[in-house]
């Protein structure tokens, strides 16, 4: 996933970001960020257009990671 880069951990990123590593339209980009944010997983810092990953966010990221390597993609091959 692009936002546990470590580069977003040190400086936190922003729509612009994101979209030159997906592809996807601004309000595309938006409207992910908005479903992270209520979720929990990210945070946005206050007067900037900055959003940094929250501990629980990482947690649930590279566990959803892990179960991707580990159970969806070797059971496709079969």
């Amino acid at each position: 996933m692009a936002i546990v880069r470590g580069e977003f951990n040190i400086y936190g990123f922003r729509n612009k970001n994101l979209r030159k590593l997906l592809g996807f339209t601004s309000s595309k980009i938006s409207r992910l960020i908005k479903r992270l944010m209520v979720h929990g997983l990210i945070k946005k810092t206050a007067n900037s257009y900055k959003y940094y990953i929250t501990k629980i966010g990482k947690q649930t990221i590279i566990m959803a990671q892990k179960i991707e390597e580990l159970v969806l993609v070797p059971a496709y091959c079969y």
